[in-house]
C-alpha cells in the first residue's frame, strides 16, 4: 500500500492508515503551533505600538513642557538647559538632536558620563554634540560597567573633550566619587 501523505510503502493497509494518522496529527500540530506563533507575534507586534505610541505620547508631552518652560523662563531674561541624564526623554544623541530640533531656545549640558551610561560612545556623541552645547560636566565613565571614575581614567574622552572648547563656556567638575553624608539621598 502507498501512503499518500508521506510516498512510502506498506505492507498493510493498517499499517498505512496508522501511518497517514500519525502524518495528519503531525501536519495539525505543526499548523497549530504555526498559528499559535502567528497570534503571539501579532500581541508582540500590538504591544510593541503601545510602547511606540507611549513614547511618542511621552515625548510630546516632554517636547510641549519643555517649550513652555523655555518661554516662560525667556520672558524673564532667563535660559534653560537640558542635561542628558539618564532615565529621560533626552538620554541618548537622537533625543538631544529631537529637543534641539524642536524645543526653540532651549539650550544644552553635554554629559559624557551620562551618555556612556545609556550606551552611547563619546566618539560618536562628543563630535555630534559639542559645537551646540554651552555647558560641560567633566565626569567620567568605564563604559563597560558604568563606574564613575576620576575624568580622563574612562571612556568619556574628556581630554578631547577640553581641547574642543574654543569659547567661553562653562565647565563643570562632577567627581560623584567621595562618599559624604547625605550622598545616598541623591
Amino acid at each position: 500500500m502507498l501512503n499518500e501523505y508521506s510516498d512510502e510503502l506498506f505492507e498493510t493497509e493498517e499499517e498505512c492508515a496508522e501511518s497517514e494518522k500519525k502524518y495528519i496529527a503531525a501536519a495539525e500540530a505543526k499548523k497549530k503551533a504555526e498559528e499559535e506563533a502567528n497570534a503571539r507575534k501579532k500581541i508582540e507586534a500590538g504591544e510593541l505600538q503601545q510602547m511606540i505610541d507611549s513614547i511618542h505620547t511621552e515625548r510630546d508631552r516632554v517636547i510641549e513642557y519643555l517649550s513652555k518652560m523655555v518661554e516662560v523662563a525667556a520672558s524673564f531674561g532667563v535660559y534653560l538647559c537640558h542635561e542628558n541624564e539618564k532615565k529621560i526623554y533626552g538620554d541618548t544623541v537622537e533625543r538631544v538632536l529631537d529637543l534641539a530640533a524642536n524645543v526653540k531656545g532651549l539650550r544644552f549640558v553635554y554629559d559624557p558620563a551620562n551618555f556612556l551610561q545609556v550606551g552611547e560612545r563619546a566618539d560618536k556623541t562628543l563630535p555630534m554634540l559639542h559645537s551646540m552645547s554651552d555647558y560641560f560636566h567633566i565626569k567620567d565613565v568605564i563604559m563597560a560597567s558604568g563606574e564613575l571614575v576620576p575624568a580622563g581614567e574612562g571612556a568619556g574622552q574628556i581630554p578631547r573633550l577640553v581641547d574642543m572648547i574654543d569659547r567661553d563656556t562653562v565647565i563643570t567638575l562632577e567627581p560623584h566619587l567621595m562618599i559624604f553624608s547625605g550622598y545616598d539621598k541623591i
